[in-house]
């Protein structure tokens, strides 16, 4: 095939005396004479075809006539791989005047069948399934001779003809040479390609205003690669081809792009289709938003001349937010195709700005609005980058958004933030005009910015953007600012027109992506705070209206996606009613649902919510080595995990009297969600809980990082996940813990997750661990997964291993009494409280400094009584308490 070349060793000859068939030469060895693959000089050739071949699935055939048996004891007319350390493969030998099937290494199975001297013989070595297993078959003229069952190691290199390679892997040194005449070698595959047979589509959003871009995504690719090929439909009619890219993107979308969407994977083989995803697009009347500042860079100057310098100002187009010159750009008469008359050229040091652009500021979403200009570069950044537009400045505490070059390649920078990665930057064209937009939409809670390049998808993305309310209202044309507000950096060279900033917020009506919520219970009892949360999408701002049996008791605002809350400290009974929120901004309102609040008297008992799931033991029929239903049972049969994939029950347990596990292939995954989790979740403390959980992990996450368990998710909740072998408590959405311990494989350990004093602590079997995640958090959404985590754009980290045990419960901060008794050296105590409270008992050895370690803990019974006992051992005046941990 030209592409696995053998090198000569010794003096093979061709000869004339042929196989019957169409072959005219053949190649004669002298036991002295041969040819290698894998020998420095053609390695790439056949170490390519091992790499790709399946040895379960293959043969090798050839013709050869044996003039003399091997001169000591056995001979080899053809040898794939070698012998020796690291070696391998398989090989027609000659032993003893018979012919036999050799596995290198492993062993030998002998026909017995003798070789017939100067005759041509056809040798085919068969290795595929026969039958329920997988064996290698010796065939002499088509008749099976031999079986060896024993399973070959898997070659990686070499290849001989007329001897077999030994263990040195230098060229040369070989055994077992041949005596007689070689052809028609060949190796066959015989694995048929396979068809595919499931696909998934994935869109991003599901719900989208005109003027943004809809995000096709294919997944779970199946079947043979030879001949992929994605076609994407709407409605049923194929409307592009990507070849064997798995994302599109549809930019610009009109109400002509809503329909059902799906995708047909084809390859060779055969085709499927996968499963239909709707896309709604929403009316222009009230999405289309409207431009904020416009910049024609010349044409609305007055007394503008192609040639002459920049006047001192340039105006905006569309109102009074004029720019200031600094430096000396200038004006040109070369424009953009279907642009004015006039663009502003730039020299590197020169550039146009205004800082107080506050009341233009004010009429922009900095999440869901677009910046776009013309720009033709004539010569790469001085410093290595350049920018020709930002928008905020290059300031701790404010950010930005620009489009920068940077060496040669277009990319995004959300300044103080972050920059796209280099390798899916665009190469600058220099001395073309090309249009950049960089958008960035608003969908719910997530916002993400991209770059378009003459209409067309760059496929560059941030997401995570400076704080909208941070960014400084300046607007740079030319570089970009600085905090003194003197100096600019990246100065650009080349021509700029038509700078538009476009809000597409404007006219969005406001939408709850998150209900109303009540923390941490809807029962309280006096004197307690209630926290109320919801989440609404829209123009801003967006004015939340919190109502008390329909009327109207706070008002707060809030910017698009953006949480937003008000609490009501030390309740009392008047307290008690329905609460509602009204979001409104200028162009419609929403209104929540009700949350009912009961404030009990003081001292009442409050039962705080808890939910165990055994993932096993209570699911009907659940049996070792079984698939795992389709729904998972907790404890009280109310909160439902439902599968996905193929998770397996199994009996390797934790200590503890478990009897089933859940194992996880990869793939696979349990997730529960709707109105009971949601509900359930609305009577959570957030800052006293603990997710506590058994995992035996048996290999890290395929994409650097996995979830044994995830609470929230799509950017709320919290989580321990294993990131590159080690254990890390994330806060969805928000940030990281610093890296914690290293993960241990194939051993039972026990998680906790312990949301305590403002902080989420990793404890791992029983031990603080001292890692903890300080930061901010999102109240979790309805969900709970095992398995994996649910992001924003799907399912991410999933998990291989098992896991079991999982509790989830929030603390109560009961008032209660103490009392100690010391008996043999060790403390135990009485705590009278709350019924059902879940205790921690806490040691230090002083007061002052205090220095707390939890202990053991425990849930008081129905009386609100718990006794609990320290383990260990303690010298007389250890001081104790009882708390959330």
């Amino acid at each position: 095939m030209g592409a696995s070349e053998l090198l000569v060793g010794g003096a093979a000859v061709y000869s004339a005396n042929v196989p019957a068939g169409d072959s005219t030469l053949s190649m004669a060895f002298d036991g002295a004479s041969w040819y290698q693959g894998s020998i420095v000089g053609n390695a790439a050739g056949i170490d390519a075809l091992y790499a790709s071949l399946n040895f379960n699935e293959f043969s090798l055939s050839c013709d050869v006539q044996v003039k003399a048996v091997g001169t000591g004891g056995f001979s080899f007319p053809v040898s794939i791989g070698r012998t020796g350390s690291g070696g391998g493969g398989l090989a027609i030998i000659e032993q003893g005047g018979t012919w036999n099937l050799l596995h290198h290494l492993v062993n030998r199975a002998d026909s017995r069948v003798p070789v017939t001297l100067n005759r041509w013989t056809h040798i085919d070595l068969v290795r595929k399934p026969f039958g329920p297993t997988i064996q290698s078959v010796l065939y002499l003229d088509g008749t099976p001779v031999v079986t060896n069952t024993t399973t070959p190691i898997v070659p990686t290199d070499w290849f001989t003809i007329g001897a077999s390679e030994k263990g040195s892997q230098i060229p040369g040194d070989v055994e077992g040479p041949f005596q007689g005449l070689v052809d028609n070698v060949v190796i066959t595959n015989l694995a048929l390609g396979a068809p595919p047979s499931l696909v998934t589509i994935a869109r991003t959003p599901a719900t989208i205003y005109t003027g943004n871009s809809i995000i096709l995504t294919a997944g779970a690719l199946t079947g043979d690669p030879a001949g992929r090929a994605l076609i994407w439909r709407r409605d049923g009619a194929a409307f592009t081809n990507s070849g064997t890219a798995t994302r599109i993107a549809i930019p610009n979308v009109t109400t002509n792009n809503a329909g059902n969407y799906d995708v047909v994977l084809s390859n060779n083989y055969g085709a499927v289709t996968s499963a239909l995803v709707a896309v709604t697009v929403l009316d222009p009347s009230y999405s289309g938003g409207a431009a904020v500042l416009r910049y024609r860079l010349g044409d609305n100057d007055p007394g503008a001349v192609a040639g002459n310098f920049g006047n001192a100002v340039t105006k905006d187009a569309l109102g009074t937010n004029d720019l200031t010159a600094f430096g000396t750009p200038f004006y040109t008469a070369d424009v953009p195709a279907g642009g004015g008359a006039l663009s502003m050229g730039f020299d590197g040091g020169s550039f146009y700005r205004k800082d107080d652009l506050a009341d233009a500021f004010a009429r922009v979403d900095l999440n869901n609005f677009s910046l776009s200009l013309d720009v033709k570069i004539t010569a790469l950044g001085g410093a290595g980058y350049s920018f020709p537009i930002t928008i905020g400045s290059q300031t701790a505490g404010s950010g930005g958004f620009a489009v920068v070059e940077i060496g040669g390649l277009w990319r995004i920078i959300h300044q103080m933030v972050g920059t796209s990665s280099a390798a899916t930057g665009v190469p600058v064209a220099l001395d073309q005009w090309t249009r950049l937009e960089l958008p960035r939409r608003q969908f719910g809670t997530a916002a993400r910015s991209r770059l378009f390049i003459n209409g067309v998808d760059s496929g560059m993305e941030l997401t995570t953007g400076p704080t909208p309310a941070n960014v400084k209202p300046i607007l740079t044309i030319g570089g970009n600012t600085l905090a003194d507000l003197v100096n600019i950096e990246g100065g650009f060279v080349g021509l700029i027109d038509n700078v538009v900033l476009h809000n597409y917020s404007a006219g969005a009506k406001p939408e709850l992506t998150t209900g109303i919520a009540a923390s941490p219970s809807t029962t309280l009892v006096s004197g307690e705070s209630l926290l109320l949360t919801a989440t609404a999408s829209g123009a801003a701002p967006l004015t939340y209206n919190w109502r008390k049996d329909g009327a109207v008791f706070a008002s707060t605002t809030g910017a698009s996606g953006t949480p937003a809350s008000t609490t009501l400290a030390s309740v009392t009974a008047a307290d008690s009613g329905s609460y509602s929120v009204v979001v409104t901004n200028l162009t419609g309102a929403v209104t929540s649902s009700v949350v009912t609040v009961t404030v009990l008297p003081p001292g009442a008992t409050v039962p705080r919510p808890n939910v165990a799931h055994r993932l096993g033991e209570d699911d009907p029929g659940s049996v070792a080595g079984n698939p795992g239903n389709a729904v998972s049972k907790d404890t009280t049969g109310t909160y439902d995990l439902t599968a996905n994939g193929n998770p397996l029950y199994s009996a390797n347990v934790p200590t503890g009297g478990s009897t089933l596990a859940m194992a996880f292939d990869g793939a696979s995954y349990y997730e529960g969600t709707g109105t009971p989790w949601t509900d359930f979740y609305s009577t959570f403390d957030w800052n006293n809980f603990v997710l506590a959980y058994d995992v035996n992990i048996t290999a890290p996450g395929a994409s650097g990082f996995s979830f044994p368990v995830s609470l929230g998710g799509m950017v709320t909740g919290f989580a321990i996940f294993e990131e590159a072998g080690k254990w890390r408590v994330l806060h969805h959405g928000v940030g990281y813990s610093p890296v914690g311990p290293e993960v241990t494989y194939d051993k039972w350990t026990r998680l906790e997750l312990r949301r305590v004093g403002g902080q989420s602590r990793l404890v791992i079997d029983g031990v603080d661990t001292g890692i903890a995640n300080t930061g901010n958090f999102r109240a979790p959404a309805g969900r709970l997964t095992v398995g994996n985590n649910i992001h924003t754009s799907g399912p991410e980290g999933y998990f291989t291993g098992l896991v079991d045990n999982i509790r989830l419960f929030s603390y109560s901060l009961p008032a209660s009494t103490l009392s100690l008794q010391w008996v043999g050296g060790q403390a135990t105590v009485t705590s009278q409280g709350r019924a059902n409270a879940h205790y921690t008992l806490w040691r230090s050895p002083a007061l002052s400094p205090a220095t707390w370690t939890m202990v053991t803990e425990g849930v008081a019974d129905s009386t609100g009584r718990v006794t609990l006992t320290d383990p260990t051992p303690s010298a007389a005046g250890a001081f104790y308490r009882t708390s959330a941990p």
